[in-house]
């Protein structure tokens, strides 16, 4: 092999290495995580009609929840399992619904601002 061979080698492994990280800084920013881990809190709303209560319920709960149980998270105010996660507005703090496969809307319908991803 040649020194310009292995040159050439090396500097498509750092461009495939570098390709490599960008992806998964992209991924992770799409998805709603943060880079440090799963969320501390983790936001619902009841469905209930009567009741459409928005809570914050910490993520080690909801997960030692769902590991004990099947089903929805519990609604604190009207106690029916009939409860799905929401986002929060960084800006005005309204409950959003999910878009898409789990991503939040880029703008508020509430207040019309931009929203923060989650982490960022």
């Amino acid at each position: 092999m040649t020194l310009k061979s292995i040159i050439q080698l090396l500097v498509a492994i750092a461009l495939l290495a570098a390709a490599g990280v960008l992806v998964a800084k992209n991924l992770a920013k799409s998805s709603g995580t943060n880079s440090d881990g799963p969320p501390k809190e983790i936001h619902f709303q009841c469905a209930t009609e009567s009741c459409q209560a928005v809570f914050t319920v910490p993520f080690k709960d909801v997960r030692a929840y769902a590991e004990n149980s099947e089903g929805s998270y519990p609604c604190p105010e009207c106690g029916k399992h009939f409860t799905h996660e929401v986002y929060k507005c960084s800006n005005c703090d309204a409950a959003l619904e999910p878009v898409g496969h789990g991503g939040f809307p880029e703008v508020c319908p509430s207040c019309g601002e931009a929203i923060r991803p989650p982490g960022a």
